[in-house]
């Protein structure tokens, strides 16, 4: 009976993955989903492992160290670390301190990382052009 259950499933498996080839067949790629649009509705595209938003205030595209993150403040300005960021309970942004490290909040609102966390700053962040 389980080898029965097992084929059925890789048969199941493989079913599935023709039908989604099928059905891409012939079609443009998709566009990235970390890929953004700048404030002269150009498509800019991130260099490897960073993440990319858009400052509300400038409408430039600010974008994090690799591996890092990136957020906006509560004033509309990006600020970037060099691990994933996150917001605290006040609306103040830190980040990870160590390269590529979550963040995220904790049981009271307080800020909670990989290796600790950090302020997050503007400098770190870099202005993605075309």
């Amino acid at each position: 009976m389980i080898i029965f259950k097992t084929i059925a499933r890789a048969m199941l498996s493989a079913l599935c993955a023709l039908a989604f080839f099928a059905g891409t067949a012939g079609q443009a790629a998709a566009q990235s989903s970390e890929c953004v649009v700048d404030q002269y509705n150009n498509t800019v595209c991130p260099p490897a492992k960073t993440l990319c938003l858009q400052e509300s205030s400038s409408r430039q595209v600010k974008c994090s160290p690799p591996d890092g993150g990136v957020i906006v403040d509560r004033y509309g300005k990006a600020q970037c670390g060099v691990g994933r960021c996150v917001l605290d309970i006040r609306g103040d942004p830190f980040c990870a301190k160590d390269s590529g490290g979550a963040a995220a909040k904790g049981q009271y609102g307080d800020a909670v990382c990989t290796g600790g966390c950090a302020k997050a700053q503007a400098s770190l962040c870099t202005t993605l052009t075309r």
